[in-house]
């Protein structure tokens, strides 16, 4: 029997569902907020959820827990350094999910999830690598 056990189950099997659910948490961690279906958002938040939780204490136990769920060093580190220390207080509830409607595509149901208190995350200044006006006339002249 499956009492108190609550587990969302993909149509893809169980590794591909792993897969989904680590590839959602690095996005929404990396954007703050994604937009995808009901069902995804819901296995979402009770995975963010949980290693949310983690993330409040530093220690290497929860350290290594998060690496084999999430499987990404850097996402580790944003956790620990810029989710943890926003949530420390807090006992729960860290994420939440706004109904958005149905999509025009197919008609799924989709759902936004995103944080329920304001983390803000760091993002690096990106890089603009500029194009001498040399190689512009070069390239120019070749036609």
């Amino acid at each position: 029997m499956r009492h108190g056990v609550k587990k969302n189950k993909f149509k893809k099997g169980v590794d591909a569902g792993r897969i989904v659910i680590r590839h959602l948490v690095t996005n929404f961690v990396r954007e703050g907020k994604i937009v995808t279906t009901i069902t995804k958002a819901k296995a979402l938040k009770s995975y963010l959820d949980k290693l949310a939780n983690k993330s409040k204490t530093k220690n290497e136990a929860n350290r290594n827990y998060l690496m084999a769920k999430i499987g990404d060093a850097r996402m580790v580190k944003i956790f620990f350094e810029q989710i943890g220390p926003v949530i420390k207080d807090k006992s729960g509830g860290y994420t939440r999910i706004i109904k958005l409607g149905r999509r025009l595509e197919d008609g799924v149901e989709t759902a936004k999830v995103e944080w329920a208190y304001p983390v803000v995350l760091e993002k690096k200044a990106e890089v603009k690598r500029e194009v001498s006006q040399e190689k512009v006339v070069e390239t120019k002249k070749k036609k």
